[in-house]
């Protein structure tokens, strides 16, 4: 059976509620290539309905990215909003919503998805480790400048409480960026943010080293046994014995 031919019989199958078996079809369809964004976009439907919410934005991102390509942004933004239902903490999909809006020269839009994106990463029991990061990335690749200092402060204090390094630098990069444009008292707010994270982490630094001094002054402290001294020493006494007992055998 052709792609086009599975892709008829499992939206067949779907208007009959038979689910499970139009997601085998159209697995069987994206394994082999032939999926365009409507089977993706489909696909992620079965997948989160079935409960597979993983493999939904797995397949809803692959929709976008063929959208993007056809130049359907619009289009592409609202499977990202599916995808968004699905994980309303999602920092890839929000990264993504606002690439799509700098696009579409929506530059207060595309900063307002990358806020989200920032308290998005900053939720610490929802995302992975690399998320702040990659807000970073995004953030710092934008060829949309930063509008104003509100937007910036948006996205430096979500991601603040998650990686304070991280939202120092996005600080610092976005100043530079609002002074090079003569925002002078915009930069100043921002600049004065970055310098509130940097003195917030050097405190806690100091906090830290005495405790650090201490367990390195208590390791210290603590005899180290070395494993080959010790087998050294089991052989030396070995070989005594066996020179005593030479000895003994001589004497006699």
């Amino acid at each position: 059976m052709s792609g086009p031919a599975q892709v008829s019989e499992a939206f067949e199958l779907l208007r009959q509620g038979r689910d499970a078996e139009a997601r085998a079809l159209l697995e069987k369809v994206v394994g082999e290539d032939n999926a365009d964004a409507a089977v993706l976009e489909t696909l992620g439907d079965i997948r989160e309905k079935l409960g597979d919410k993983a493999g939904a934005i797995d397949a809803y991102l692959g929709a976008v990215t063929h959208l993007r390509v056809r130049g359907e942004l619009q289009r592409a933004l609202g499977v990202l909003e599916l995808m968004l239902i699905v994980d309303e903490h999602n920092v890839e999909a929000r990264c993504e919503a606002a690439a799509i809006r700098e696009q579409r020269e929506d530059v207060p839009g595309a900063w307002r998805e990358l806020a989200a994106a920032a308290v998005a990463a900053g939720q610490a029991t929802r995302t992975t480790d690399n998320a702040p990061h990659t807000v970073e990335q995004v953030v710092l690749a934008m060829d949309a400048p930063v509008p104003t200092a509100a937007a910036a402060l948006a996205v430096i204090d979500g991601l603040a409480p998650r990686d304070p390094a991280s939202a120092a630098r996005i600080a610092r990069a976005l100043a530079g960026s609002l002074l090079s444009r003569r925002l002078a008292d915009d930069a100043r707010q921002v600049e004065a943010r970055a310098l509130a994270l940097e003195s917030e982490r050097a405190a806690a630094s100091d906090q830290q080293s005495p405790l650090a001094r201490l367990l390195e002054e208590r390791d210290d402290a603590v005899p180290k046994t070395d494993p080959g001294a010790a087998s050294f020493s089991e052989d030396t006494a070995e070989h005594a014995r066996e020179d005593q007992s030479g000895d003994d055998d001589t004497t006699d």
